[in-house]
């Protein structure tokens, strides 16, 4: 099963999600990989940087001695049991020499000398047989990477039914299990893992990337080795899967041992195959090819180039009919505030019985129903809506903008969605509506707020709000300026223009004063009433609604009450 994106359940961002068996997080699923050593014969290995064919820093493969080598892992090891061997007592024969070589042990394992420190341990148990050691072998080999040994050292050493430091190994299996993803491990399967190891070698070297893939994928199954996750990628590289090699070569990096600077020129290496593969065509097919396509789009959705997200997923799921790539489009399109065609996606994808991700969905569904104000999406409508569209445009461009507001409305009623939100506030700042269109622009970035138009209206933003401010303003200090003259008429056309640039009910109440002052009963009475639906809970309002019922009373038209 291929892996999907999460809904945007979660705000500000996207998280792959498992469907199946896939857990590596945005990538495909978790292929088990190789590491690359010597060959069979001795002979060097190509170095990372020539052809990328294998993984020289490690010196020798796994199976060159008794406990092999391997790569290690960034995560904190058990603390090596360090100091004397249990129980042991002064006057045992060989307990001076244990703890000899128990200290080398852990000096050269705070070296990360693991092989050294391996065979110290090692050494050390058969000198003086204590736990500890096995303990410190353990932690050694888990911090090498090499996690299928350590797993048989933690369950040899956990064998003991008084091993004191118990709780602690068995929390370090319940990790190296989280690493590796549940793989089974046994004496058996390491035996047999290197045959297929080499076999997936020889299949490298003779060009047959699939099969090497293959090899090494069970090679990983029945011993995982943290570094084999490099021949992976390698194998992902050839196969021209770039997304997948780099999402591995990640993984090597983040879990494998060796030099900091191997790591970092990998890391580098892994973003450039993203770079690359972003610029250029997804030629794989079928099952990989859907996780190119997949990886493509969570890339996009990531950087929040959301319309290219969902054609990325269309494409996927034409490459590779999974229904994730139908969760993924909805996921994309909500982020996107294309809300009615997210509608449309998140209920593809539930019209399959068994979706297993159905609850999410719903939840995301709705959210994109509340969105258009509880109604739902149909084909129809949308198809109406790109109509509608065409139509408001044609209109903008000819100068009819009262025109073209009207249909983009109608627009935004069938498929609401950024793009029309904006031309809505284009057209209102073209009519000189600054506050509707301030209201339509704002609207517009909260909902898609890493467009790449954001900055620039956010500006206009700004720009109107200062223009409302200066106008406002301007009108209210001639409207001030008038009624102290004693010209009240004028004081309330001021305010009310004052009102009109921005909508604040001070100039509603100043202007319905000027005309109370003016003797235009009916005008005050009314204009004071806007007051009041503009601002009930001012705290003047009991004092205006009194002012209301003396002019009524005076002028006779006082309402009636029982």
């Amino acid at each position: 099963m291929i892996q999907i994106a999460q809904n945007s359940a979660l705000v500000n961002g996207f998280a792959p999600i498992e469907s199946g068996d896939a857990a590596a997080v945005g990538g495909e699923a978790a292929d088990p990989a190789l590491l690359e050593a010597q060959a069979p014969a001795g002979d060097p290995l190509a170095k990372f940087g020539a052809i990328h064919g294998y993984h020289s820093a490690t010196q020798q493969f796994a199976y060159a001695s008794p406990n092999g080598a391997g790569g290690g892992s960034n995560a904190k090891a058990a603390k090596p049991a360090n100091g004397s061997p249990a129980n042991a007592s002064p006057t045992v024969p060989g307990q001076a020499a244990a703890q000899a070589l128990m200290d080398r042990g852990v000096k050269l394992l705070m070296q990360h000398k693991y092989d050294e420190a391996l065979a110290a341990f090692e050494e050390g148990f058969r000198t003086y047989p204590d736990r500890a050691f096995i303990l410190n072998e353990a932690s050694t080999l888990f911090e090498a990477g090499r996690f299928g040994e350590a797993t048989l050292a933690y369950q040899r050493y956990l064998a003991e039914p008084d091993a004191p430091r118990a709780d602690e190994a068995r929390k370090m299996l319940e990790r190296i299990s989280a690493i590796t993803g549940g793989v089974e491990v046994t004496a058996t399967g390491l035996a047999q893992s290197r045959p297929v190891f080499y076999a997936g070698v020889k299949a490298f070297k003779e060009g047959r990337y699939q099969d090497a893939l293959d090899d090494f994928d069970r090679a990983y199954e029945l011993n995982p080795v943290a570094d084999f996750k490099f021949n992976q990628a390698a194998c992902l590289e050839k196969l021209g899967r770039p997304y997948a090699a780099a999402d591995r070569y990640e993984s090597y990096a983040s879990t494998a041992s060796g030099a900091a600077t191997d790591k970092t020129k990998t890391r580098e290496h892994a973003e450039s195959l993203r770079a690359a593969a972003d610029k250029a065509p997804i030629s794989a097919v079928g099952f990989a090819g859907g996780h190119e396509w997949l990886s493509r789009g969570n890339r996009l959705l990531f950087a929040h180039k959301y319309d290219e997200a969902v054609a990325a997923y269309q494409e996927g799921f034409r490459t590779y009919p999974d229904r994730a790539f139908i969760l993924n489009e909805g996921s994309a399109l909500l982020e996107a505030g294309r809300f009615a065609e997210a509608d449309l996606a998140y209920g593809r994808y539930l019209s399959e019985p068994d979706a297993p991700r159905a609850d999410e969905a719903r939840a995301a569904q709705e959210r994109a129903r509340a969105a258009m104000g509880g109604r739902e999406a149909t084909i129809t409508g949308i198809e109406q809506s790109f109509k509608y569209f065409e139509q408001g445009t044609a209109h903008y461009k000819a100068g009819r903008y009262g025109e073209a507001l009207k249909t983009f409305d109608r627009a935004n009623e069938l498929n609401p969605n950024p793009i029309v939100r904006y031309n809505q506030a284009a057209c209102l700042d073209k009519l000189g509506q600054r506050e509707q269109a301030v209201e339509k622009y704002k609207s517009y970035v909260a909902i898609a707020p890493h467009a790449a138009d954001a900055t620039k209206v956010r500006d206009r933003i700004a720009a109107l709000e200062a223009q409302m401010t200066n106008l406002s303003r301007a009108a209210f200090d001639r409207g001030q300026a008038a009624y102290l003259d004693g010209r009240y008429r004028d004081a309330a056309s001021a305010f009310g223009e004052a009102y009109e640039v921005k909508s604040n009910p001070v100039f509603l109440f100043d202007r319905a004063e000027s005309l109370d002052m003016a003797g235009d009963t009916d005008g005050a009475v009314r204009a004071y009433q806007q007051y009041l639906n503009a601002a009930p809970n001012a705290a003047d309002a009991d004092k205006v609604r009194a002012r209301i019922q003396d002019i009524q009373k005076a002028t006779g038209n006082e309402l009636m009450r029982p």
